[in-house]
């Protein structure tokens, strides 16, 4: 009995030695995941902190492109307002200019009318004067004929 006492506490060891190596083997997966886990853990924090610094400097940026853009778009502005001003001012130049362009081609086309009036005035009157000696010779060549046709029947 001594014997099967032995051989099963013999027993009983191989087994609990079994369960101890796979606990030992267990341990050891846990202590390496646990290794794992740290390394990532650290690898982590300095990547929020790389990430952190990352958002900043694109916080930076962003204001600074803001600011940017306000100036950009200001400078802008004031500039479409002075080259609108400064269209206005030579739209309304070539408009004085045109009207005064306008204006004198048409008195230079009234002045060339009333020439050819005062011409044409001037050629009638020329006329006029002549038919008027024309109609005083007549009459008198009349009155000449009437009293010497008078003058031959009254002798």
């Amino acid at each position: 009995m001594d014997l099967e006492k032995l051989d099963k506490t013999i027993n009983e060891l191989d087994k609990s030695s079994q369960q101890l190596k796979g606990f030992s083997e267990i341990f050891a997966e846990l202590s390496d995941l646990h290794s794992s886990v740290s390394k990532n853990n650290d690898f982590f924090k300095t990547a929020s902190v790389k990430l952190e610094k990352v958002s900043s400097s694109i916080d930076i940026q962003l204001k600074d492109f803001k600011t940017t853009f306000k100036e950009l778009d200001s400078s802008i502005v004031t500039r479409l307002d002075r080259h609108k001003s400064d269209i206005q001012v030579d739209i309304r130049n070539e408009g004085t200019q045109i009207q005064r362009g306008f204006e004198n081609s048409l008195n230079n086309n009234f002045n060339n009318l009333e020439n050819k009036i005062n011409e044409k005035f001037r050629d009638f009157e020329t006329k006029i004067k002549s038919n008027k000696t024309l109609i005083i010779i007549s009459l008198i060549s009349g009155l000449i004929n009437i009293g010497l046709i008078a003058y031959l029947i009254m002798k």
